[in-house]
Parts: C-alpha cells; sequence; structure tokens
C-alpha cells in the first residue's frame, strides 16, 4: 500500500495559546498580527527538505495500520536510501490480513520509486482560505507561546474554523512551527474534515524537520491518521507513522551515489 493509505495518530507538539479561546469573536488587530506573521514565514524549508532527489543517503522506519470493521493489518518497515532509486528494505513484518474486496487487496510499497516529494504534496494545503479575506470571519487566529523543536526556538501560530461560522470549511486546523532564526516553516500540523453526498473523510497530517548534514533541514517526522466512510461500506481507518533518521552526504559517481560514512542519526 503507498505512503499515502499508510498512516498513525498524528503527534501533537503542545503550547499555550495566548490568541483567543476558540469561538470568541476575535479582534480586528489580533487577526492582522496573526495573518502577518504568517505572511512573513516562509514554506521554502518545507519544500526543499522533501525535494524529490537530496544529496543524502538516509535510513526511514514506518508502522502503518489499516482497520475495516474487525479485522486489522500492521505493517512495519525500515528501508535504506543510499541514492536515486536504490533502497534496501532492511526489516519488513506484517501482522493480520483482509480477506478482500475494497481495501482489501494487498498493495505492495515500490520502495525505489517512493519520492518524499509525494508526502509533501500530500499534506501541504493547495487551499489556504484563512489567507483570503473573504473568509477571515470564519477562522480564529492565534500566536501561542514560544516553545522548542529539536532544540531550536520555534514560534507557534493556529487556525481554526470558527465553530458557527467555519463549519462549511474542510481546514479545520492548522498549526505552524515557524524557526525563530530563518523564518521558515520547520513543522505543520493539518487537520480536515469533509462530509460529501458519496462520502465522509476525518484526516490529521504533520510534517516536521530537523538539521541534517551540511546543515540543511531534512525530514524528520510524518504523521497521517485517516477515517473514510463510503456508501455501502464500513468506515476504514489508517495510521501511518515515520520517522527519517542516520543521514549522511554521498558522494556522486556517475548516475549512482555511493554513501559516504554514516553520521549520528
Amino acid at each position: 500500500m503507498t505512503a499515502f493509505f499508510m498512516v498513525l495518530v498524528v503527534f501533537q507538539l503542545t503550547g499555550c495559546a495566548d490568541g483567543p479561546a476558540r469561538g470568541i469573536p476575535q479582534a480586528a488587530d489580533e487577526q492582522a498580527r496573526v495573518l502577518q506573521v504568517l505572511s512573513a514565514a516562509h514554506d521554502s524549508l518545507l519544500n526543499q527538505a522533501f525535494a524529490q532527489e537530496l544529496p543524502f543517503a538516509y535510513t526511514w522506519t514506518s508502522r502503518t495500520e489499516v482497520q475495516l470493521r474487525s479485522q486489522r493489518a500492521t505493517t512495519e518497515r525500515t528501508v535504506r536510501i543510499e541514492g536515486p532509486g536504490q533502497a534496501t528494505l532492511l526489516i519488513a513484518d506484517t501482522t493480520g490480513s483482509f480477506e478482500g474486496g475494497l481495501f482489501g487487496r494487498r498493495q505492495e510499497l515500490n520502495l525505489s520509486t517512493e519520492k518524499l516529494e509525494s508526502l509533501r504534496q500530500h499534506v501541504l494545503p493547495t487551499d489556504t482560505p484563512y489567507f483570503d479575506e473573504r473568509y477571515h470571519e470564519e477562522f480564529v487566529y492565534s500566536i501561542a507561546a514560544d516553545t522548542l523543536l529539536m532544540g531550536r526556538a520555534t514560534r507557534v501560530v493556529e487556525v481554526l474554523t470558527h465553530p458557527t461560522l467555519g463549519t462549511s470549511q474542510p481546514i479545520r486546523h492548522v498549526r505552524y512551527h515557524i524557526d525563530r532564526l530563518t523564518g521558515g516553516t520547520t513543522g505543520l500540523y493539518v487537520e480536515r474534515a469533509e462530509s460529501r453526498l458519496f462520502y465522509r473523510e476525518y484526516s490529521r497530517f504533520y510534517l516536521s524537520l530537523r538539521l541534517g548534514p551540511d546543515a540543511r533541514w531534512v525530514p524528520f517526522q510524518y504523521r497521517f491518521h485517516s477515517r473514510l466512510k463510503l456508501p455501502l461500506h464500513a468506515e476504514r481507518t489508517v495510521r501511518t507513522s515515520r520517522t527519517y533518521y542516520n543521514w549522511s552526504p554521498y558522494r556522486k559517481t556517475g548516475a549512482y551515489a555511493e554513501p559516504a560514512l554514516s553520521a549520528p542519526g
């Protein structure tokens, strides 16, 4: 099964918000202050870290759980990436199975073609109505107390849908972790909920970065939790957790890059 449908409980970082409580009318100046902070921040660090090809060797470990009715299947994998298209499966363990039908067919993960870029495209919101002035009243904006993310001072900005005015918005909660030194987004949490005629879906995503070799930002954690309900089918729940570690530069020799000595993960 692909990374898009694998999933885990979203890891949430805590912080005491100093903005208005959810559901309390928000002053225009507070809203403007939050939007100014978000506008000054940028997603370039996330985009660079989840680029299609990074000049590093690395390892990732994932655990995926899929539940359909009383049936449950869990898959754990550890994979070493030593260059573009060079993936080695180190550990693979699967428990449970499904009897077939929708969501029941086994799908194998193509390790050699899976791209970091796919995760970035899957998680980063392409629709950001909370930036659109037409929908400002449908959201509640706040800045939480600074926290530490990977030992670095981080500003936390949150946007939630208004409990009465924002019920039609699919994005229900967004949390940005903005690195104080670079001004870039180094952690992002997105919560979505949609209900249509033919399906209901609820999902949570989380991405975070860490400093890797050459002081370059690289992926650290990916979390995804989804519940999907289709007509005439039982609700499907998917949880995935993935951690990236043991980053090291590799030396390119033609089309393939030999890994250098591994740096501590």
